[in-house]
């Protein structure tokens, strides 16, 4: 982005772990729809480079009838 100050990153994540399900709306059979938010901050500015820090975002699981695609969209603030 030409003329913009600033650190643009993209980047993905890949987990191999189990986890309990924590679906939030049930769209058919297979269609799941995740989101997380996530909040942290810290009182000790004088050793952190970051104080505070949002982040949240969306997955949305089997959007093709294939339960093993999961697109996601996230964001963070800090």
């Amino acid at each position: 982005m030409a003329g913009r100050q600033g650190t643009y990153k993209f980047g993905g994540y890949f987990d191999t772990g189990r986890f309990a399900d924590q679906m939030l709306q049930h769209f058919g059979r297979v269609t799941e729809l995740d989101a997380f938010v996530r909040g942290n901050w810290t009182a000790d500015t004088d050793r952190n480079q970051i104080v505070y820090a949002v982040d949240g975002g969306f997955a949305l699981q089997g959007p093709f009838g294939r339960a093993g695609d999961v697109p996601g969209l996230g964001a963070a603030c800090a």
